[in-house]
């Protein structure tokens, strides 16, 4: 084996030295992370937190409910225009009247 020479082991000490500070850096970069983690985390939670809020505020809105009771009735006019419509062309030899001839929006 031989005699450890002095460059040798300055290199050595080199190293140990640089990966000393490269593992404290690391040690910097981690709690940092974890930092910024946390924070994004509770920025989330408050966001979600706003928007049901927000959301439970415009529920109790009056105009909320009227917006629903029209949207509905929309959906039920056009839905039995469709209906009406599907059922003409698919069965072309019966007619159609009485009260559900038209819509029950006609007015």
């Amino acid at each position: 084996m031989g005699v450890v020479s002095c460059r040798h082991l300055w290199g050595l000490w080199q190293l140990k030295e640089q990966l000393s500070a490269n593992l404290d850096q690391l040690a910097v970069v981690h709690l940092a992370t974890k930092e910024a983690k946390k924070a994004w985390e509770e920025e989330q939670s408050y966001v979600a937190e706003q928007e049901r809020r927000v959301m439970a505020s415009y529920k109790e809105f009056d105009g909320f409910h009227c917006s629903l009771k029209h949207a509905s009735q929309v959906a039920y006019k056009f839905g039995y225009q469709i209906a009406l419509k599907r059922f003409k062309a698919r069965y072309l030899e019966l007619e159609v009247n009485g009260p559900i001839h038209g819509t029950p929006f006609s007015r």
